[in-house]
């Protein structure tokens, strides 16, 4: 990955740290809905996952109040995710956040909710279909790494180039393919971090590291990966490098 292109993210961030920060913060109220869930979660570099073992478990109101608190942190991330964006777009095209952008900016939420959706929907088949299976760990990871790839750039597919579902998906396998290398060092490097981190706070007392690393993944690390992964998009127009 250039140096232009991190210097380029890291000028955009510091430039709009607070409004970013502001925007960050449902990521947090996402991961505290998710505590509620009656199925259990579990931490792990920042983020709760849903533990799929359990699913068979749940009765059917549980299941039901599992679905409709995923789908609502879902969509709160997703919204996170479209206004760190839509930032970057305004920086980057030089343009003010409008009225219209703002209205916008609720399509491209729907949108990424329809994509992120999908994407749960697979990762959770997948690890049902998988439960049992003498190598579930290495086909998980298979799977949940196709699913990534695939859906990279759908995030600024949508917001940059305000394409449809279908359209957004095409356009990150294609760029994706293109731009392979930035997208496995940005992972690399976002998996790494995530990783340091939890190795230097988890040592202090429950629940305040578990809770130090979700803070600080969800205000910075994250929002800085979103403005990078936009840069990463925005190569493909000359006069955005």
């Amino acid at each position: 990955m250039e140096k232009r292109l991190i210097n380029h993210a890291l000028e955009i961030y510091l430039r709009k740290r607070w409004v970013i920060t502001v925007f960050a913060i449902p990521f947090l109220l996402s991961a505290l809905l998710l505590l509620i869930v009656p199925a259990p979660t579990y931490a792990a570099l920042g983020a709760l996952y849903l533990r799929t073992g359990s699913i068979p478990d749940l009765n059917i109101w549980e299941a039901a109040l599992t679905v409709a608190v995923y789908a609502v942190a879902l969509f709160i991330s997703s919204d996170a995710a479209v206004n760190i964006a839509v930032v970057v777009k305004t920086q980057r095209t030089l343009t003010k956040i409008t009225s219209e952008i703002i209205e916008n900016a609720k399509k491209y939420a729907s949108k990424i909710f329809i994509i992120y959706t999908l994407a749960l929907f697979i990762l959770t088949v997948a690890q049902i279909l998988l439960y049992d299976h003498p190598l579930k760990a290495a086909l998980f990871a298979l799977v949940s790494g196709a699913v990534a790839f695939a859906l990279f750039f759908t995030l600024p597919a949508v917001v940059i180039d305000e394409l449809g579902v279908g359209e957004s998906i095409k356009q990150s396998l294609k760029i994706g393919a293109q731009k392979w290398r930035e997208v496995l060092i940005w992972a690399i490097a976002f998996t790494l971090l995530l990783a340091f981190l939890e190795a230097l706070l988890l040592h202090l007392p429950s629940p305040w590291g578990t809770a130090a690393v979700f803070l600080i993944n969800a205000l910075i690390i994250t929002p800085f990966f979103i403005v990078l992964q936009m840069q990463i998009y925005m190569e493909k127009y000359p006069l955005a490098r």
